[in-house]
C-alpha cells in the first residue's frame, strides 16, 4: 500500500537530482527508489525530509562510463568511543604495550552516498527494491559508516528487521538468498584458486629437488 504520492517524493526533494530532469525513465532503480519511498512508514520517511542534506543518491547511468560528481560534505559521522591506541606503560625496566581509548575523536565532516550500481538494471525487480531498502534503512536507523567488524554484524541485522517491518520481508529474504549463494560461490572460487597455488608449489618445489638430483648425480 502506498502512503504518499509520486509528487509527494519530489516537492520533499528526496530522490535522486536526475528525477528533476526526467532521466529516470524506464530505469529500474529509480522505479525502486520510487517504490521504497512511497511505502516506508509516516515517521521513517520524516527521517529523510527533516534532514534532506544528510544523504546524497549516486544513480549513474547505464551507459555513462565515467563521470566526476560534486557531493556536499553534509552529514557529521559520530565520534568513534571504541578508537585505541597503543602506549607503551610502566617503567623503564618492564615497558608492555597498553591499549587505551581514545573515545570521542570526532570525524570530519563527509558526504553520505547511496550508490546503486547500473548492474542492478539487469536484476529482478524484486532485488532492485530490497537493495534500495536495505540502503535506505541505514540512513534512517543513522547507522555507522565506519564499524568494526561486531558493530557491522549489529547494523546489518537491525537494517533486515527494519525493512521486513516496513513490509519488503519477500524481497530481503529473496535477496539475503541471492547474496549467500553469491558468497558461496566466492568463498568456492577463492578456494580453488588457493589449491591451484599450493599445487603449484608443491610441482615448484618438486621440480627444484628433482633438478638439485640430477646436478647432483652430473657431479658424481
Amino acid at each position: 500500500m502506498y502512503l504518499r504520492s509520486r509528487d509527494t517524493l519530489e516537492e520533499d526533494v528526496v530522490v535522486p537530482r536526475e528525477w528533476f530532469f526526467g532521466f529516470q525513465s524506464g530505469s529500474i532503480r529509480h522505479a525502486a527508489i520510487e517504490e521504497v519511498l512511497r511505502r516506508i512508514p509516516d515517521a521513517d520517511y520524516a527521517v529523510l525530509v527533516d534532514d534532506p542534506q544528510s544523504f546524497e543518491w549516486f544513480v549513474p547511468s547505464y551507459e555513462s562510463l565515467a563521470s566526476t560528481q560534486p557531493f556536499a560534505p553534509g552529514y557529521q559521522h559520530p565520534p568513534d568511543e571504541r578508537q585505541t591506541v597503543h602506549v607503551k606503560v610502566g617503567t623503564p625496566k618492564g615497558m608492555k604495550p597498553e591499549a587505551i581509548s581514545t573515545g570521542g575523536i570526532p570525524y570530519p565532516k563527509m558526504a553520505r552516498v547511496v550508490y546503486l550500481s547500473p548492474r542492478l538494471e539487469k536484476s529482478a525487480f524484486d532485488i532492485a527494491v530490497a537493495v534500495v531498502a536495505h540502503e535506505v534503512a541505514h540512513i534512517v536507523l543513522d547507522h555507522r559508516l565506519i564499524a568494526p567488524v561486531d558493530l557491522y554484524a549489529t547494523q546489518e541485522k537491525e537494517v533486515y528487521d527494519k525493512i521486513c517491518e516496513w513490509g519488503f520481508e519477500r524481497e530481503a529474504r529473496k535477496h539475503w538468498a541471492m547474496c549467500k549463494r553469491r558468497d558461496t560461490l566466492e568463498e568456492k572460487r577463492w578456494r580453488s584458486l588457493d589449491e591451484d597455488s599450493s599445487s603449484e608449489r608443491l610441482r615448484r618445489g618438486s621440480d627444484r629437488v628433482l633438478s638439485s638430483e640430477v646436478a647432483r648425480k652430473g657431479d658424481l
